[in-house]
């Protein structure tokens, strides 16, 4: 029973990884589009980036602590 709750876990975490990349991708493409290499577009998705980097590590953090 526990090799089961754990390969359902693991199926859980992968599936949502695609989907998070997924849209990622479709976020990126769709902003890039809309600011043809500005500034602006460069500082935002800079802020972007690193405000999931932290999340992400936080996260990560906060699970295993």
């Amino acid at each position: 029973m526990e090799n089961l709750k754990l390969g359902l876990r693991i199926a859980s975490i992968v599936v949502g990884l695609i989907v998070y990349c997924y849209i990622w991708k479709y976020i990126l493409d769709d902003f890039y589009d809309s600011f043809d290499d500005s500034i602006l577009y460069q500082t935002v998705l800079t802020i972007w980036i690193v405000l999931h980097v932290i999340g992400i590590v936080t996260a990560v953090v906060w699970a295993w602590c």
